[in-house]
């Protein structure tokens, strides 16, 4: 399209009933309601649309947003450091985001709990009782999460920080760890929760309700041309091989962002959920697909690709008359219905009517995009759909 059409759908584009929008102040209004149809429709897809592993992670994303608005937060460790921040359920082996809460600012000045708390209870309010391994990393575990989260069904495991209240004092800061390697696991009563702190370049501390306290696993690091075998808790080694999903995910957004700058902050929200749908899109279509490519690596460029070009199909505002007339002349649309006629990726192929009907070769480029039918540019697409589709009742 041209540019001036899309700048011009771009000015009057709305996802809701502006008219209906609750005024600031009243008892019914949402902070979200200019992008809350969209958040309550993806948010429905994610969860139906695939069933997490046994790992999952919950942890945060930044959307990049530098205007005001109330809900916008500074995280200065964060690669965008302002925008509008997402709690994310993340599955740790395929990157797969299935559920995510925009944060909205301190709501009440008053939690039952902490606000960490309150989050990971939220996000995995529909894996209890499963037995799913959660990783969380030291802004939201705590030990009175984790007893709770044990009691639900779910297992977690998470780095703290070295001044948690509830963290043995005798693994804060040992005075006997001091070769690379050495480590000490402290174990509550009969329970299942662990505590740890093991030396790398620095001590490193967890807590986990997963790992078993006299578990230890190899951990070689390499120190210019020497690799030294280490030995390192359960929990360390679980923690480091689960915790990346939502970064992993984000790399993926980061990649191939599709959207526009705009003076409207739910905009974008609206082109953080377009990306993540691709990207879950992809991420299923990894897991899923057994459709042979004429590529050896179908990566995430080639289906953003494909995807772009079956979402604009044919359309163009400004058609040239001689395309329109040979293609009218090859393609009778009454009859071939959705079937389109174009250049199909990789080499050429047999025309298939030629070889099954004709017992000729012919080889062409040319085929149906809808079926991927190899059918030469000699009216053998409406031959072929003619006689293979039947005809509507």
């Amino acid at each position: 399209m041209t540019v001036n059409r899309f700048q011009k759908l771009n000015q009057y584009f709305h996802v809701s009933d502006r008219a209906a929008e609750p005024a600031r102040g009243a008892p019914n209004h949402d902070k979200l309601y200019k992008i809350r149809p969209v958040i309550e429709h993806v948010s429905g897809t994610f969860g139906d649309s695939y069933m997490h592993g046994k790992q999952v992670v919950v942890d945060e994303a930044m959307v990049r947003f530098y205007g005001w608005n109330s809900m916008k937060q500074y995280m200065k460790a964060k690669p965008i450091k302002r925008g509008i921040k997402i709690w994310m359920l993340c599955d740790s082996n395929t990157y797969y985001y299935s559920k995510f809460s925009v944060y909205l600012g301190r709501q009440n000045n008053a939690t039952e709990h902490e606000l960490a708390y309150n989050v990971v209870r939220n996000m995995t309010s529909e894996i209890r009782g499963t037995n799913r391994e959660i990783y969380c990393d030291n802004y939201f575990l705590s030990v009175a999460l984790m007893e709770k989260l044990f009691q639900d069904g779910l297992y977690s495991c998470g780095t703290v920080p070295v001044n948690h209240k509830q963290f043995p004092v005798q693994l804060k800061k040992p005075k006997d760890l001091w070769e690379r390697g050495q480590f000490k696991i402290l174990q509550r009563g009969t329970s299942n929760l662990t505590a740890s702190v093991w030396r790398d370049k620095k001590l490193v501390h967890h807590v986990s309700t997963l790992s078993d306290p006299t578990l230890s696993l190899q951990a070689p690091r390499q120190t210019g041309a020497e690799v030294l075998n280490l030995q390192q808790p359960h929990a360390v080694k679980a923690y480091c091989q689960y915790m990346g999903g939502v970064d992993v995910h984000d790399q993926y957004q980061l990649c191939y962002e599709v959207g526009r700058n705009s003076k409207k902050w739910w905009l974008y929200l609206f082109w953080f959920m377009i990306n993540t749908v691709i990207v879950n899109a992809y991420l299923l279509f990894k897991e899923t697909s057994k459709r042979r490519h004429s590529k050896k690596h179908f990566g995430h460029l080639d289906f953003r690709e494909e995807l772009a070009e079956r979402l604009i199909g044919r359309y163009m505002k400004r058609k040239q008359a001689s395309q329109g007339q040979a293609q009218a002349d090859l393609v009778n649309k009454e009859n071939v219905g959705p079937h389109v006629h174009a250049i199909l990726p990789g080499k050429r192929r047999r025309c298939k009517y030629h070889s099954l009907v004709l017992k000729e070769r012919i080889d062409t480029r040319y085929g149906c995009t809808t079926c991927m039918t190899p059918l030469c540019g000699n009216g053998c697409h409406n031959l072929w759909h003619n006689m293979t589709v039947p005809a509507p009742h």
